[in-house]
């Protein structure tokens, strides 16, 4: 019972934890529009599990090629195969774990060599605008500086502000209120786009997403 939690434990981290890699590293290069927690997870599972696959056929190679490993005896004996050689089945598991991964970091900035990084560490707007985005929606009060103010919640924004003004985006349900009014109004529209050079100053709220309804 052990030994099959195990195995299914590992082959999960090893399919979902190289795409996390690719993708946390490619997106502090090229700016990525947000996606729902589904289509994410599985992007997660589908560049997780090519990778996984490449370096488990190129890990299995090497280890025929050197003699280390009986091919033949593990697809016979299966996971008894780890407790008869723990050594070789185990270390064969774990380099194929640990290139997974580093491979998964190399790919992404392979692949997104000659794009210039644009989400760097301790930048404001991600640092604030994206915290907790997976587990928390953000509620933002925009003033404009024509004294209106704007709240929606956030949609999403511009990551890379050498392209030029920053757009900030907002998505129903969306008020405002005039300026010199304590009245406020509803807005029409499932979106708000607003720029960077229009907005006095952004305050955000977070609070925690429902929990999806169970069956």
């Amino acid at each position: 019972m052990i030994p099959d939690s195990l195995a299914g434990l590992l082959l999960f981290a090893a399919s979902l934890g190289p795409g996390y890699i690719y993708i946390r590293v490619a997106e502090r290069r090229v700016p990525r529009a947000e996606r729902t927690q589904l289509l994410e997870a599985a992007e997660l599972l589908v560049i997780g599990s090519l990778i996984t696959t490449v370096v488990t056929m190129l890990v299995v190679f090497g280890v025929r090629r050197f003699g280390l490993i009986n091919v033949e005896t593990v697809r016979s004996e299966g996971l008894g195969y780890l407790l008869l050689h723990p050594l070789h089945g185990l270390g064969t598991l774990g380099a194929i774990f640990l290139l997974s991964y580093a491979v998964g970091g190399l790919a992404a900035l392979v692949v997104n060599w000659d794009e210039k990084p644009s989400q760097q560490p301790g930048t404001v707007w991600r640092e604030v605008l994206g915290q907790d985005k997976d587990t928390h929606d953000a509620i933002a009060t925009v003033e404009l500086r024509d004294g209106r103010t704007l709240q929606g919640q956030l949609a999403t924004y511009t990551l890379d502000a050498s392209s030029g003004p920053r757009e900030l985006a907002l998505r129903a349900p969306m008020c405002q209120r005039q300026p010199r009014s304590n009245k406020v109004d509803g807005m029409g529209g499932d979106f708000l786009i607003l720029l960077e050079e229009d907005v006095l100053y952004v305050a955000v709220k977070y609070q925690r997403k429902p929990e999806a309804p169970t069956t």
